[in-house]
């Protein structure tokens, strides 16, 4: 696959002038069939301090796709591709390939400019009713271990099963995290819990509870499939439980410190339906995005044939718009 670096001009001092008017297409636009695409920062060589890589996965094979990148210290320019909104400037436009997919080098001297990167993507001959957004990923010196050692940082909570209908509350609950960092994370002793009594840790019990890099990881209240709907669970917990109503999920490492942290209501700002997991936007996947109850919405993939209960554990989530 071919290879080469982003941002040339901002190596030389200057980003893309002013961003290019962005057209969507003359189609009309709606809910589209495609896959959310799936945007991803890798590191070559056996360290994260290797050489960093933009990579696009599961968009239209043969199809386009524009990158926008929006830096901390600018404002953000807003672009609509039918009713949704790109955040940045318009980098690029460039061609998928045979697999929808492209890799793109990322100059070592930009991480320091914190670059939040997304990407829209459209068919070979669709219209902007056929395009996709993908989620969003920000390549920073905290992505580093050599920068700041906080790699675990980036761990997210993506999705939750608070209410199911088909298993019990007490067996069937479920949490999905996502490590989108470089580096495998253990979270081994972490905390996980509420905002009032309840809190339990995450037992190591000598072994290491690891998830991988760019991957999910499903915590649960049971590992038996039968009481679980059939929800594949990699790590059980006790001790914990979500209130139907309104309620936080903490995550914390064990010197209190905070990871990631998510507080839903009883259906007032929430989307909220009995049996069907909350899920987080692709393109929100991130520890401050997924604060926002407007990145949030209720699964529509059900866990098993014939259930009544529905989630994407372990998996990419749907797009909520």
């Amino acid at each position: 696959m071919h290879v080469r670096p982003l941002f040339p001009s901002l190596l030389a001092g200057a980003l893309c002038s002013a961003a290019p008017a962005f057209a969507a297409g003359d189609a009309g636009c709606g809910d589209s069939p495609a896959p959310t695409p799936h945007l991803s920062i890798r590191y070559g060589g056996s360290s994260a301090g290797g050489l960093a890589r933009l990579h696009l996965e599961r968009g239209p094979a043969g199809g386009h796709a524009w990158i926008f990148v929006d830096l901390d210290a600018q404002r953000a320019s807003r672009v609509d591709a039918c009713g949704r909104t790109l955040r940045g400037e318009l980098l690029e436009r460039i061609p998928l390939d045979a697999s929808g997919a492209f890799v793109r080098e990322l100059p070592r001297a930009v991480q320091e400019l914190a670059p939040r990167f997304q990407v829209w993507t459209l068919p070979a001959r669709g219209s902007a009713a056929a395009s996709a957004l993908s989620n969003a990923v920000r390549w920073a010196p905290r992505d580093t271990p050599e920068a700041s050692g906080r790699v675990a940082d980036q761990i997210v909570i993506t999705e939750f099963m608070k209410d199911p209908t088909a298993v019990s509350d007490t067996r069937g609950e479920w949490i999905e995290l996502y490590n989108p960092s470089p580096l495998a994370i253990d979270i081994g002793d972490w905390v996980l819990s509420d905002l009032g009594s309840e809190s339990t840790v995450l037992d190591r019990q000598g072994a290491r509870v690891t998830i991988r890099r760019f991957s999910h990881f499903v915590i649960g209240r049971s590992a038996d499939p039968a009481e679980t709907g059939g929800v594949h669970v990699d790590f059980v917990y006790s001790g914990f439980s979500m209130s139907n109503g309104a309620d936080e999920i903490v995550l914390s490492r064990p010197d209190g410190s905070v990871v990631d942290q998510v507080a839903y209501d009883d259906g007032v700002l929430w989307d909220d339906l009995p049996g069907r997991s909350l899920s987080l936007d692709p393109a929100a996947y991130d520890a401050a995005a997924n604060d926002s109850p407007d990145n949030w919405c209720p699964s529509r993939r059900r866990l098993a044939p014939g259930s009544s209960d529905s989630g994407t554990p372990g998996e990419l989530n749907d797009a909520c718009r």
